[in-house]
């Protein structure tokens, strides 16, 4: 069944006709003692409905991020696995890392020194939010070095000089790193820096 040697053509033919007749499909967790792969990625992410309307975890966000773990898994022949906290994190990521091969993480489902400990067990990559000092892999936007560009941009090329940052939460990380990156624009073109973001 797994292109293993020693078996003539004919045998081997006849071996998949008859699992093909039987509807024999391999065994997940067998293969993945066989083989110490699951062939499967983790993708451990808040739940929604712990986070009000106006915190930065957007379910067009999470959509997005789900859609293009499963090209990306489709694409490397493995499936995703997808998981939401609802409260219990530590015991969900727990179960989550004993079945898959490989875990993203998106910011906010677990505490960092969680993380840390799971990456002991199976890889882990931490999407959207790095975590001073940690040694964990990361994948996420320059959010500050973007909006800096954004911002000189309008301001060189459409020369624009009354601007205002509309931006979301003041908790997000997102944000905050935003309105950081408007404000060194701001500054590097000689145009009063706001304290604060307009909304």
């Amino acid at each position: 069944m797994h292109d293993s040697t020693g078996f003539s053509p004919a045998t081997r033919k006849r071996v998949l006709a008859a699992a093909a007749d039987m509807g024999w499909v391999p065994s997940g967790p067998a293969r993945g003692l066989a083989f110490r792969k699951t062939g499967i990625v983790g993708l451990l992410f808040p739940d929604m409905a712990a986070f009000s309307e106006s915190e930065e975890e957007s379910p067009l966000y999470i959509d997005q991020v789900i859609r293009g773990a499963e090209r990306a898994a489709a694409a490397a022949g493995v499936a995703v696995l997808i998981a939401a906290t609802r409260g219990a994190g530590r015991k969900l990521a727990r179960s989550v890392v004993g079945q898959v091969d490989g875990l993203v993480v998106l910011a906010r489902s677990l505490p960092v020194t969680d993380i840390e400990t799971f990456s002991r067990s199976v890889p882990i990559v931490v999407l959207a939010d790095r975590s001073n000092g940690s040694r964990l892999d990361y994948v996420g936007a320059d959010n500050r070095g973007g909006m800096r560009e954004l911002t000189a941009h309008l301001l060189t090329a459409h020369r624009f000089r009354r601007l205002a940052f509309v931006g979301g939460p003041a908790r997000s990380p997102d944000s905050q790193e935003r309105f950081a990156g408007f404000r060194v624009a701001m500054r590097e073109a000689g145009l009063p820096v706001p304290a604060q973001p307009a909304a």
